[in-house]
C-alpha cells in the first residue's frame, strides 16, 4: 500500500479544479486538458466542459469526433463552444479535428493577448468506441501546450478476452501487456501498460497527467478502490488515479451530469520535471559605468524583474550566479525571492573568479544543478522582460539531448535551455563566452524557438538600452 502521508483523496473534478488553480498564479494562459486512451474521453470532456471550472470552455480534437450538441464553430471560438476544422463528407455528424500545431498557435498567441480564463479540452487519439485500446505508431497527438494529460480506461473490458472486439489494436495491447490474444483481461494488465510507459508518449514534459478508470459502476460494489488506486499509481510519473462512472440518461447514450468519482488518489508532490534556471548576476557592467543589475527599474530594480519573470515560468529552482557587488546583489535577490511562488526554490552561488569572464560563473553554477533536473535555463541577470511564455514554450518542446536556443526574427538570443546531458561540459567552461562555446560545437543539437515578442530579447549592455527598458516600464 502507499504512504498516506504522501498522497491525498479528492474526485477528479477537484483535482482539475486543484491544477487550474495552481496554474493561474504563474502567468495568465488558459488551461489545456488533453484527454487519450479509451472507454469514456468524449464523456469525461463533456463533463469538464459542463463543470463551472472557468467562464469560457472549448471543446476540440486533434483527430476525428462525433458532434456533441454544444455550438459548433470552424475557427476557434471566443466564447465557450466547440472548435472543429471541417465536417467529414463521408461520416455526418463526424467532424474532422484541427492540427496540434494550429492548437499550440492559438494557445500561444492567448498567452500573449488573453483571455487567459478558459479551459481547452481537446481529445487526442480516437478509440472505436471500444473500452480499450492501444497506440498506433502515429499516436497520440498531444499538444504541446497541455497542462494536463487524461489517460481513460473502460473497465468494461476487464474480464474480457483479449481480442479486436474489446481492444482497439489488441495485438499492440498484447505487446505491452504480455497477455496472450483471446486471454482474459484482468486489472494488472491495465497497469502494465501505465508501468512501460507506453501510454505516456508524447506527453510534454510541463505536464501533469492522471489515470482515469471509467465505468467504475460495472464493477464489483465491494471493490477496494484505495488497493487498485495503490497499484495503479506505482507508474511514478502520475500525478492521480480516479475511478469514475456516468449513467445514461434521456439526453443520449451518456448523461455526463451524472459523473460520479468512486475513489481518487493524488500525489501530494509532482515528478514532472523540475527544469531550472541559471540567473547570470556575476558581472561588472563595465559598458553600463555601474552595476547595471542593481539599477531601478519601475518600482523594482533590473535583476528583481528578471528574476519575477523567470520564477512565474514554471521553472522549480533558481540558481543565482553572484561575484560583483555580492552582497548588494545577494540582498536584491532574497528580497525579490520573498515573492516567488512557493514551489520554486532559491539558491544563491558565489563566484570568486567572476572576473576572468562568463565561462566560469557558467561553470560554478552548473556544477550546483540539481540531480533530477532535465534540463537548465541560462538567463542573464540583465533580461528585465524575459517572458515567462517563452520559458514554458522551451519547457514544453524540449526533449533528450536538445539545446533549444530563442529566436526572434531570425536572430537568436537568450534565454538558452540546455539538456541535462550537457551539464558536465558546462561545468568545465572557461574564457569570456558561456553556453555559446557548446551552442557552437553542437549544432546538431540547436532547436530554435522562434517567439514574437521583441521586449523579450532586451538586454541592458549601455545607457541606451536602459533608456528604452525605462520608456517600456513607464509605458505598462
Amino acid at each position: 500500500m502507499t504512504n498516506s502521508s504522501e498522497f491525498f483523496e479528492k474526485d477528479l473534478s477537484g483535482f482539475v479544479g486543484q491544477e487550474i488553480e495552481r496554474r493561474a498564479k504563474l502567468f495568465p494562459a488558459p488551461f489545456v486538458i488533453s484527454t487519450v486512451g479509451s472507454g469514456g474521453k468524449t464523456s469525461t470532456q463533456e463533463f469538464l466542459y459542463q463543470s463551472d471550472l472557468l467562464p469560457c470552455h472549448i471543446l476540440t480534437t486533434t483527430t476525428a469526433m462525433l458532434a456533441p450538441d454544444f455550438p459548433i464553430s470552424f475557427s476557434c471560438p471566443r466564447s465557450s463552444g466547440v472548435w472543429f476544422s471541417a465536417e467529414l463528407q463521408k461520416s455526418p455528424q463526424k467532424y474532422k479535428g484541427i492540427s496540434r500545431q494550429a492548437f499550440d498557435k492559438e494557445i500561444r498567441k492567448r498567452r500573449l493577448q488573453g483571455p487567459a480564463n478558459c479551459l481547452f479540452l481537446c481529445e487526442a487519439d480516437g478509440a472505436k468506441m471500444k473500452p480499450l485500446k492501444a497506440y498506433a505508431d502515429y499516436e497520440p497527438v498531444i499538444p504541446e501546450s497541455t497542462d494536463l494529460v487524461l489517460i481513460l480506461f473502460g473497465l468494461s473490458g476487464l474480464g474480457q478476452a483479449l481480442t479486436e472486439d474489446n481492444v482497439h489494436r489488441s495485438e499492440i495491447f498484447s505487446e505491452w501487456t504480455g497477455l496472450e490474444l483471446n486471454g482474459r483481461i484482468e486489472f494488472e494488465h491495465l497497469c502494465r501498460t501505465l508501468d512501460s510507459g507506453a501510454f505516456l508518449k508524447a506527453v510534454p514534459p510541463t505536464a501533469r497527467v492522471a489515470a482515469v478508470f471509467n465505468q467504475a459502476d460495472k464493477m464489483p460494489a465491494d471493490t477496494d478502490w484505495a488497493r487498485l488506486a495503490s497499484r495503479a499509481i506505482q507508474q511514478p510519473r502520475l500525478d492521480a488515479v480516479f475511478f469514475t462512472s456516468m449513467g445514461q440518461g434521456a439526453r443520449g447514450p451518456i448523461d455526463a451530469y451524472s459523473h460520479r468519482t468512486h475513489f481518487g488518489l493524488i500525489r501530494r508532490e509532482t515528478n514532472a520535471g523540475r527544469f531550472s534556471a541559471v540567473v547570470m548576476a556575476a558581472g561588472m557592467s563595465e559598458r553600463m559605468g555601474e552595476n547595471k543589475l542593481l539599477l531601478p527599474l519601475g518600482d523594482k530594480t533590473v535583476l528583481a524583474h528578471s528574476l519575477n519573470r523567470v520564477a512565474y515560468s514554471g521553472v522549480r529552482e533558481i540558481l543565482v550566479v553572484t561575484g560583483f557587488e555580492r552582497e548588494k546583489v545577494e540582498a536584491v535577490c532574497l528580497e525579490a525571492a520573498l515573492e516567488f511562488p512557493p514551489d520554486v526554490s532559491l539558491r544563491l552561488v558565489y563566484n570568486p573568479d567572476y572576473a576572468s569572464g562568463q565561462g566560469s560563473s557558467v561553470a560554478r553554477a552548473s556544477s550546483e544543478l540539481s540531480a533530477d533536473s532535465p534540463a537548465a535555463f541560462y538567463v542573464p541577470g540583465d533580461q528585465p522582460f524575459v517572458s515567462p511564455a517563452l520559458m514554458r514554450q522551451m519547457m514544453e518542446t524540449h526533449s533528450d539531448g536538445r539545446i533549444s536556443q530563442a529566436v526572434y526574427q531570425g536572430k537568436s538570443g537568450s534565454p538558452v535551455l540546455f539538456d541535462r546531458q550537457f551539464f558536465p561540459e558546462l561545468s568545465g567552461l572557461k574564457g569570456d563566452t558561456g553556453g555559446r562555446q557548446l551552442i557552437r560545437r553542437y549544432p546538431e543539437a540547436v532547436v530554435q524557438v522562434n517567439f514574437d515578442l521583441p521586449s523579450s530579447f532586451l538586454d541592458l549592455d549601455d545607457p541606451s538600452d536602459y533608456a528604452k527598458a525605462c520608456e517600456i516600464i513607464s509605458s505598462d
